[in-house]
């Protein structure tokens, strides 16, 4: 969370779903009156063999 110069150092914590930040972000508002807030986002791609190839490894380049 920042402040309007320098960091706060409140966490909102880690969830799966923006609800909860965003109901701890409202409540930290009108706690602190601070309105700028830093938002970090995670995700994993997962990686599939193409159509008729058994896997990535030890295969011929695909063309």
């Amino acid at each position: 969370m920042s402040g309007d110069e320098t960091e706060c150092g409140a966490r909102s914590g880690t969830y799966g779903h923006p609800a909860p930040v965003e109901e701890w972000q409202r409540r930290h508002t009108q706690e602190t009156r601070h309105l700028r807030y830093r938002r970090n986002f995670g995700d994993y791609a997962v990686m599939r063999p193409p159509a008729g190839r058994d896997g990535f490894v030890g295969g011929p380049p695909v063309p």
